[in-house]
This record gives C-alpha cells, structure tokens and sequence, in this order.
C-alpha cells in the first residue's frame, strides 16, 4: 500500500475537538474557584494582588514568573472583564493554545513522513494528548488521583498550563535543529533529506535559534520549571553528540562545537539570566518562602514517597502509554534524535524529582516535581509521534495489529481517567 501526503485536512472535526475542548477546560476552571485552596484561587486572588494594589514592578518582584497574571490583567484592565473571568477566560486560552499546537504538530509530522491522516483523527490524537490522565482505579485505594501518580495535564495549575503551549513550540524548535543537522553523528536517518519537520517556513537558521531563545525565556516567565528541566536536557543531548564525534571523527568536533553546541548555549542564555533575575527577587526581595528555606539533596525519592508509597506503581499509572511504545520498539525510537531526546527530558526530570527538594516546611510543596512533569510531557510526545508513525507505516501483519490495538486501549485508558477526573471537578 502507497500512502500519499494528503494536505487537505478536515478543519471542521479539529475545530469540533477544540470547541469542545475550550468548553470543559472553561467549565473546569470555573469548579476550580469552588475550592479556597486551589491554585487558581491563589493565583487570581493572592498573587495577583501587588500588581493591582501597589504597582507592576512590586507585583513582579513578588511573582517573577507573571505570564498568567499579565493575561488575566489585559482581561481585567483592558477588555473591561470580572476578575474571575478574566482568570477563567485567560487559563481557557492559553489550553486551547496548547491544543491548537499539537494538531499542528502531529500535522507536519504525518507530512514529514508522507502519512495520510484524516482530519478526524487529528482531532482526536490531539485531544486525547491534552486530556490524557495517569490511570485512576479507585479500588486499589491510592487516595487522591494525584497523589504519587503526576500527570502530564495538570489542569488544576494555571501557571503550569500557561508554560505548556511554549514548551512544546521549544521542543519542535529543537527538534527541527537536530534534524536538520550540524554534523554528522547528530542526524537521525532522516536528517538532511527533508530539513525541519515542524517550522518549515523558518528559512533561517539564525531566525530559528532567535525564535528558540524568545520562546524559551516567555516559558521561563510563565513558569521557570520547564527550562530548569529541558536546558540541561538539551545540554546533555549536544554534548554526548560531540563526545560521539570526538570519539569517531575528531576533525569536525570544532565544527560541531561553532555550527551546533555554540549557537544552542546563546539560545539558553537569556532564560537563564532571567532564571538568576527571579530567584534573587523571589527569595531575596519579596518572596514569601520561610526564612532560611533553601534547595537540599534529599534522599533518594524522599519528596515523591511523602505522596505515595509505590513510587515505581505511580511511575507506571502515569507513564504506561510511553513505557510501552519503548518496549515494543526501542530500537528503532532511541535512533532518533527525537526519541534521544525525549528519553533523555525525562531523565533529567525524574533526577530532579527524586534528589531534589527545599528544607522545613517546604519540603512537602514538591516544587522539583513540576519540572519532572515537563520531562514526562517530552517523552509523552516523542513516544506519541513515534506511535503514530507505527499506526501509519506500510508495514502490516496480525502481530502488529495486535500491538498497535494493545497501545491504543493503554492511550484510552489514560483519556477515560481524563474524562473521570473531568466528570469529578464537575461534581457529576
């Protein structure tokens, strides 16, 4: 069977996946103002305060990391909208933004390999992928669904969700910079054949590092969790590469190092200042951290096993999907600069989870636990591509078949705890 690259999409289904998907996301936002404790209450009405009652410089000193607070004051100063709709409307957004992102993204990579998707099926992989819950079976007693089992759509978290859509612009931009390749031992079999999977408007390489290092820092100001995670992910993926050509092809390493290893290190540059520029704010100006708190090396899984008491069945619960397309083809996705990639995002975030927390009474807050989830999220992806090549490739057999269905009952599995956790927040 001939697949052919078909560029007609059916819009009406993605946009009746994204009306939908505003619509519960807007309504679960809406539950969310219910209970005192939650982070939108937090956000909306404690944090957003300073910038309302004494000014924009104070109200950053004391929340650095404002994007959502900048959004739902265009709403409330600008557009003339009740706070709390303001705060609903902008958290709506900045999910259907998110949703938007990965039909594109799963757009260009069906493209990219020339698989034939309908405009149905893009809908719904993007909306499973929005949606997608850890598993969550009352009866074996875990307490909350939260607790121990982190997910990848934490939709109760404003600031979280307001990173979300510019880490995955991030994540694409790099991809497409390891795809298209500064040397040879960094291109996967693709690589040089077609260019850049994702932004293929994108002519220039300059204009791609600059649009890199702006994402990355808009990230950084929505929540600095993601680039704590992804900017020593990608470090450690460029540095093996040239520890590869070192190794096999010494005479490029130089190369390698200007054309690709350089120009990655300017891009991080600007979010790690201002990485710099909010903790001295945070903690030393405004922060409302307990006096003397500060980031320890805890023991191995202390702040994950203070919420469960089965850190590796939590793990599974919510990483399955995954877990599994690596088990059924991890040959063929560690090839990939992509699969590298994601592997090694998640790494990087499960390190950080499991040794790293804050001394005193801040110790049960987690905070390490946020850049974990962002790991969890590149690897949600790049697994997630990786399957959707498998279901779209020329290859067929009852084998497969069997496989391919076994993955799609573990991916819906993971979008019925989704819906169960929906149906929950609206008290149905």
């Amino acid at each position: 069977m001939t697949l052919k690259r078909n560029r007609t999409y059916g819009i009406l289904p993605i946009m009746v996946f994204a009306a939908l998907s505003y619509l519960i996301v807007y309504r679960l936002i809406s539950c969310e103002f219910s209970d005192y404790l939650s982070d939108y209450n937090s956000h909306t009405y404690v944090y957003l305060m300073p910038f309302l009652n004494d000014g924009f410089i104070k109200g950053w000193l004391n929340r650095p990391y404002c994007l959502f607070q900048m959004a739902v004051l265009f709403f409330l100063k600008v557009m003339h909208l009740p706070l709390e709709i303001s705060s609903i409307l902008t958290g709506s957004l900045f999910f259907l933004f998110s949703y938007l992102l990965t039909v594109f993204m799963i757009k260009r990579f069906c493209e990219y390999k020339d698989y034939e998707i309908s405009g149905i099926m893009l809908g719904f992989l993007s909306f499973v992928l929005n949606f997608a819950q850890p598993f969550y079976f009352e009866h074996l007693d875990l307490g909350t669904r939260t607790s121990g089992a982190f997910s990848i759509n934490p939709l109760y978290s404003p600031t979280q969700m307001a990173a979300k859509p510019f880490a995955v612009i991030c994540f694409m931009l790099v991809i497409d910079i390891v795809n298209i390749g500064k040397g040879k031992s960094f291109l996967d079999e693709n690589a040089g054949k077609n260019g850049a999977i994702f932004f293929k408007g994108i002519r220039s390489d300059i204009g791609r590092y600059i649009i890199l290092a702006l994402t990355l820092l808009i990230s950084e100001i929505a929540k600095p969790v993601f680039a704590e995670m992804f900017i020593p992910a990608v470090g450690i993926y460029f540095l093996w590469e040239l520890a590869i050509i070192l190794a096999k092809e010494k005479k490029h390493a130089a190369d390698y190092f200007k054309k690709a290893l350089l120009p990655m290190l300017l891009c991080a540059l600007p979010a790690v200042a201002y990485m710099l520029i909010q903790t001295i704010a945070y903690f030393a100006v405004y922060g409302n951290y307990d006096e003397g708190s500060v980031i320890v090396i805890t023991k191995w899984l202390e702040v994950w096993s203070l919420f469960t008491e089965n850190v590796p069945l939590s793990i599974l619960f919510g990483m399955a999907f995954p877990i599994y397309v690596i088990v059924i083809d991890s040959k063929n996705f560690v090839k990939t600069g992509m699969g590298r990639i994601g592997l090694i995002s998640y790494a990087v975030g499960f390190l950080e989870a499991a040794l790293l927390g804050e001394n005193g009474s801040k110790l049960y807050d987690a905070n390490f636990m946020w850049p974990m989830m962002f790991g969890m999220l590149i690897l949600w992806i790049t697994t997630f591509l990786h399957f959707v090549g498998l279901t779209y490739s020329e290859e067929d057999g009852v084998q497969r078949k069997f496989i391919l269905y076994i993955g799609y009952f573990i991916l819906i599995l993971h979008l019925i705890s989704g819906v169960s956790y929906i149906f929950e927040s609206f008290g149905w």
